[in-house]
């Protein structure tokens, strides 16, 4: 009797196989069109615009180029191929925000400037590694739920977030008083000043305007579009805005758009495909640059200011990072609260990001922001970027455990933890950047409440 299974099986075998390749190709074709439109983008709109932020351009040997291309591509193979968790979505946006400008800019940025090009490139394995870490730590999906602790009534879940929202704003209200306006592409910069002023010496409202942009905002949209509870998503836009119009907080805007979108992509598809993801990050840049070139003007230089903050000044950050403690001393850890009270710090009091953006700008008042691949180096090299990479994915972990009852509510929720991890070092995400506040939210409010979509429902 002829054994037809293995012909069957080998069959089998092949046509995954050939998927999977045929998957891959797609998806290396539209990150090549992705880096394409970017580049182009920064080129012709971004860095004739902003190079006094040192977002300037040169040409770069092509050998030197050729390595950070197969890094850009290295990590797609490992990448899950539907989004079933927070950390696999805030890994994909890492991935087009961080990691891919940040294998290419800081290279037209020395070539520009005159600064040695072989040096950065020893840095493009560093990159690479602490991506992977992170990426093979965040994109992993719980198996099973988080802790199981006793959940609100959705009465009193409403009353609990609905109540500390509307406290915290309420609080940058009264606090800024006549000096909260909608700030657009001529006064961003002064309106974020006079944030600065308002908040220093008093803690309370820089927890209150990042808690509301990292954790509450984000939460309540997400909560209120998937359960059909609209009166939560009108909340959590008034909140957005608030933070907005008082530290003119760019990103907020940018989250809010994200979630909306991939919201509406997954309730029509009942899931959020990876191609789909890497195709709608290609999308949007084409849109961006169709925007930059129509618009001009003012306008135009809104969409550029906001194509700057979000793609490139994330990648000049890792270079500048890099750069300053290639030639200064690490902070040897002394950033983290227990680490920093038993050896004294290299820098005194002051911020690593105010450090930088000294040494960078020579005004005191210019902070470098950091991400978790930028931060690392400046604790201890290659190991301080490994150690953070590791750090940052545990965090996203602690996070997929606690929204995995939540179905794609709690996926959604990958989003703000995204823009904070590209933005924010890791130390001061727990904290700062709202990351307790949204697990204790994930573990209070009621599990798969109205209508919104489950992992069950979506058949990952």
């Amino acid at each position: 009797m002829i054994d037809s299974r293995r012909p069957r099986s080998a069959a089998f075998i092949h046509s995954s196989l050939q998927a999977v390749i045929g998957e891959l190709a797609q998806q290396v074709a539209l990150v090549g069109a992705f880096t394409t439109l970017m580049l182009i983008s920064y080129v012709v709109h971004v860095s004739p615009v902003w190079s006094y932020l040192g977002l300037t351009y040169g040409r770069p040997p092509s050998y030197l180029l050729l390595p950070s291309v197969v890094a850009i591509l290295l990590p797609l193979p490992f990448m899950h191929r539907n989004i079933e968790s927070p950390g696999s979505l805030a890994s994909v946006y890492v991935y087009f925000v961080l990691y891919v400008p940040s294998m290419i800019v800081p290279y037209m940025q020395r070539a520009a400037e005159g600064r040695a090009l072989n040096v950065y490139e020893t840095f493009v394995p560093v990159i690479v590694l602490g991506f992977l870490a992170f990426q093979w730590g965040s994109g992993r999906t719980p198996r099973r739920e988080g802790l199981n602790l006793p959940r609100l009534s959705s009465s009193s879940a409403d009353a609990v977030v609905y109540g500390l929202a509307g406290f915290l704003t309420v609080l940058l209200l009264y606090s800024f008083g006549g000096q909260v306006k909608v700030a657009g592409l001529s006064d961003v910069v002064e309106q974020r000043l006079i944030a600065v002023d308002v908040v220093t010496g008093n803690p309370l409202l820089g927890y209150a305007s990042s808690w509301l942009q990292y954790s509450l905002a984000p939460f309540l949209l997400a909560w209120g579009l998937c359960t059909k509870r609209y009166g939560r998503t009108a909340m959590a836009f008034a909140a957005g805005g608030v933070v907005y119009a008082t530290s003119a907080a760019r990103s907020i805007l940018f989250m809010f758009a994200l979630i909306v979108g991939v919201w509406a992509v997954a309730t029509v598809r009942q899931s959020i495909p990876l191609r789909w993801m890497v195709g709608g990050a290609t999308l949007l840049m084409m849109l961006t640059l169709v925007l930059q070139s129509l618009l001009g003007g003012s306008s135009g230089g809104n969409v550029d200011l906001f194509v700057a903050r979000t793609l490139f000044s994330p990648a000049s950050s890792v270079d500048n990072y890099y750069e300053f403690f290639s030639s200064n001393p690490f902070t040897n850890f002394s950033d983290f609260p227990l680490v920093g009270a038993l050896i004294e710090g290299e820098y005194d009091d002051a911020s690593v990001a105010s450090v930088v953006g000294y040494w960078r700008t020579g005004n005191p008042d210019v902070g470098e922001n950091a991400s978790f691949i930028a931060s690392g180096y400046a604790t201890f090299g290659v190991v301080g970027t490994l150690v953070m990479s590791v750090i940052a994915s545990f965090l996203v972990l602690l996070v997929n455990h606690a929204a995995r009852p939540h179905g794609f509510m709690g996926i959604l929720l990958g989003i703000p933890l995204a823009v904070a991890i590209t933005n924010l070092p890791v130390t001061t995400i727990p904290v700062s950047g709202g990351l307790v506040l949204t697990i204790a939210l994930l573990y209070l409010v009621p599990i798969r409440e109205g209508s919104g979509l489950t992992r069950e429902q979506w058949r990952l």
